[in-house]
């Protein structure tokens, strides 16, 4: 299969402390958006003050390993992402496309526990361009 995409690690909320959270998760975001920021022009600007963490996969590598790397690199702040959790939106978020008609993929049910025990939704968004793979 022929895939790309992300795995991101999004917290949204009202008045977020980037610092707090870089602080206590040990990982610099990859983009932070303060509320009122344009995110794009589709998008336009934020409700909400956004930290994310994103980490990109390419065509040979299985969106199920790349959300287990997320999640490998949060397990350690469970405590303090279930905390947030109670006051902010966070979620991981998963962007796959594919330049073929069909896209699937598995989550491992150990993939699936981990978020659970955080207490992290799961977003995904799949883009199809409709091609046919000929054999």
């Amino acid at each position: 299969m022929s895939t790309s995409g992300n795995c991101s690690l999004v917290i949204r909320g009202h008045e977020l402390n980037f610092k707090e959270i870089e602080e206590n998760l040990k990982i610099k975001p990859s983009r932070i958006i303060k509320k009122g920021q344009v995110v794009s022009e589709v998008i336009g600007e934020s409700e909400f003050d956004i930290w994310v963490l994103e980490i990109k996969f390419k065509e040979e590598e299985i969106p199920n390993n790349i959300l287990a790397e997320v999640i490998s690199v949060l397990t350690p702040y469970k405590v303090y992402i279930q905390g947030l959790s109670k006051w902010s939106d966070v979620r991981i978020k998963c962007y796959v496309q594919s330049k073929y008609a069909q896209i699937n993929f598995e989550l491992y049910p150990n993939v699936i526990n981990e978020l659970s025990s955080m207490g992290i939704k799961l977003e995904i968004s799949i883009l199809s361009w409709g091609g046919v793979k000929s054999l």
